[in-house]
């Protein structure tokens, strides 16, 4: 502070006076930087110092460095510049103290708060270690202002307390500003936030209530154009968000990539491949780390409650409960995603999103050839679990219609589905081309869309292969349907054990539809549908529902091997328990063929049947 006060100092070749010198030099002026102990001494220089502009002069050797304070600390925030010129600091340890000592800080980095006005920019940071009880990043713990430019490789963050936030560049990001468009498609940050980024090492969460992201803790400001390549870990597990960039974003975070490994164990909840758990904006995110948790776990993201779009998952996501290719539990809009990945659970397993909330809406997204979905219980290829609503827009015209895409192999054990293993919300227009196969013995409810449906499928077409072999009531579009279904058609092959059905293996609902303009809403089978041990229809293996103003068409070949007196082969129905009136039952070009209760159009009839037109041709 003397230096700079004794300095003749000209701006524009004026004389600045005496008064304005130290404003003037903080707004001018860079400080050089050498060596670790003078990085350690700006912490030390008092409050003025904490507003002046450095600068690295070549790489740092600060492993030598003991009891560092970070800058920002007790003194006050930092709110000058600090340009790294390109330059590194290699080694710092912030846990180092004098004669072997541990050296403790609350909020750990080579900053402990950047302010907001204050920049941090063309540094990089190798080889340190910083550990904070509260956060701790490899830049600083907390930011208010601008982070740019800067690499992290080969550093630790941990956070030691029970909570906290640790990042491999920043434990905390409040710098916020607006993301501008610019020509090369990315957004340019205008102002204060984290900005051109990357980090390749490893972040700790050490507490069980820890939010860890490979760049940032939590973000509550703005974060984009950056990518980590980082091991994200937890120690005991946490509940609080894991995430490969951002554990918990309530900001907003735009084109990040995120590379390494995020792993939550079997104790964490809430883990994404990208963001932990997400409350604020996230647009154009891509990962290819590997993603495991116990539950609530997603390719992009553990946890969403916001609008979501660009997204794209290449890689495995393990975990229980609520795993999803995406996102593991969507209460909000999901749109313009693709899963690439092997996604394993147990229950609530989605190729897309595990869970799909209500109100939560999915869109213009793709479940690739190359995505394997296993789980037991209510297993799908878009969601394992579907409240929400599930739709292509409106297929009939070219300006709303969006994408729905839906392939791979699915295998599950009881409410499996091609888009949905359980939905009681709404799947409209969806067009399923994802092989379902049974896991072992005792499975049951296979469906091509659903494998239950307590909602609404309507337009829905199954074009797979419905491979449910030892599996009881598999349907080309819903296992066991007690909701609303509307004019749906299956083209693929259904196989399961018994109660296997073209459309549906067993019916409760009924099935209403209109006469319109002469013509009656259509459910139809064209694929070939066999019994492996029981019986089977063409459009529903068991039905004890009422069906009105329906046109039934099956063309396919229905084959039952049942042999008792409990299960029938039908052209139609295999058993019929339901009142239908005013529709029209035809079994055409396909062949029935059964041992025992073998019928054109139904094997077992208890229901009544008036006002409806029979063809078996």
């Amino acid at each position: 502070v003397n230096e700079l006060e004794a300095l003749e100092f000209y701006i524009n070749e004026e004389d600045v006076g005496n008064n304005d010198k130290i404003a003037e030099a903080s707004k001018h002026v860079y400080v050089e930087v050498d060596n670790g102990e003078q990085l350690k001494g700006i912490q030390s220089a008092g409050n003025d110092a904490l507003g002046y502009n450095y600068a690295l002069m070549g790489d740092i050797n600060a492993s030598d460095v003991k009891d560092y304070e970070a800058i920002g600390g007790e003194n006050g925030e930092f709110t000058g510049t600090f340009d790294g010129r390109g330059n590194r600091v290699i080694g710092l340890d912030t846990t180092k103290g004098s004669n072997g000592s541990v050296n403790t800080l609350t909020n750990a980095g080579i900053f402990s708060t950047v302010g907001e006005g204050g920049v941090v920019k063309n540094v990089n940071i190798y080889s340190g270690n910083f550990e904070g009880t509260n956060t701790a990043g490899s830049v600083a713990g907390m930011n208010s202002g601008r982070i740019e430019n800067v690499t992290g490789f080969g550093n630790t963050v941990t956070v030691t307390g029970a909570s906290g936030n640790a990042g491999g560049i920043v434990g905390v990001n409040n710098g916020k500003s607006d993301f501008a468009a610019s020509d090369s498609g990315a957004s340019t940050l205008t102002g204060n936030g984290i900005y051109d980024v990357q980090n390749v090492g490893s972040v700790i969460a050490g507490g069980n209530k820890v939010v860890a992201g490979g760049l940032v803790g939590l973000n509550a400001g703005a974060l984009g154009n950056s990518y980590s390549d980082s091991a994200v870990t937890s120690t005991l597990g946490t509940s609080a968000g894991l995430g490969g960039i951002a554990g918990v974003n309530t900001g907003d975070v735009q084109f990040v990539d995120s590379l390494g490994v995020t792993n939550g164990g079997t104790n964490s909840d809430k883990v994404g491949g990208i963001i932990g758990v997400n409350e604020g904006n996230m647009y154009s995110g891509y990962n290819e780390s590997i993603v495991s948790g116990k539950d609530n776990v997603g390719g992009i993201i553990g946890v969403n409650t916001n609008t979501v779009s660009n997204i794209v998952n290449a890689t495995g996501v393990v975990g229980t409960n609520n795993i999803g290719g995406l996102v593991g539990d969507n209460s909000n809009s999901v749109t313009n995603g693709r899963n690439n990945g092997t996604i394993t659970g147990v229950e609530n397993v989605g190729g897309l999103v595990g869970y799909n909330g209500k109100d939560a809406v999915l869109t213009d997204l793709v479940n690739a050839e190359a995505a394997d979905i296993t789980g037991q219980k209510y297993v799908g290829g878009i969601a394992g679990n579907n409240a929400g609503t599930i739709t292509t827009g409106n297929a009939d015209d070219e300006d709303e219609k969006a994408n729905l895409i839906n392939r791979g192999s699915i295998t599950g054990h009881t409410y499996v589905g091609g888009v949905a293993g359980t939905n009681s919300g709404t799947i409209i227009n969806a067009n399923n081309d994802v092989e379902l196969n049974a896991d072992k013995d005792g499975a049951q409810y296979f469906g091509g869309i659903a494998g239950e449906n307590t909602g609404t499928i309507e337009n829905a077409t199954n074009e797979a292969n419905v491979n449910a072999a030892g599996a009881n009531y598999v349907g080309g579009i819903v296992g066991l349907n007690k909701g609303t279904l509307k004019g749906s058609s299956n083209e693929g092959s259904v196989t399961g054990l018994n109660f296997v059905g073209g459309v549906a293996g067993k019916n409760e609902a009924a099935i209403n539809g209109t006469l319109t303009d002469g013509e009656l809403t259509t459910i139809k089978n064209s694929g070939k549908v066999t019994a492996e041990k029981g019986g089977a229809g063409g459009i529903v293996g068991v039905n004890s529902g009422a069906i009105n103003n329906v046109h039934l068409i099956s063309e396919g070949t229905v084959t039952g091997t049942n042999s008792d007196q409990e299960s029938g082969t039908g052209g139609i129905f295999g058993i019929n328990k339901g009142k239908i009136t005013n529709s029209v039952l035809e079994n055409t070009k396909g062949t029935v063929s059964g041992v025992s209760n073998t019928g054109g159009l139904i094997g077992i009839n208890s229901g009544d049947i008036s006002q409806t037109s029979l063809k078996n041709v």
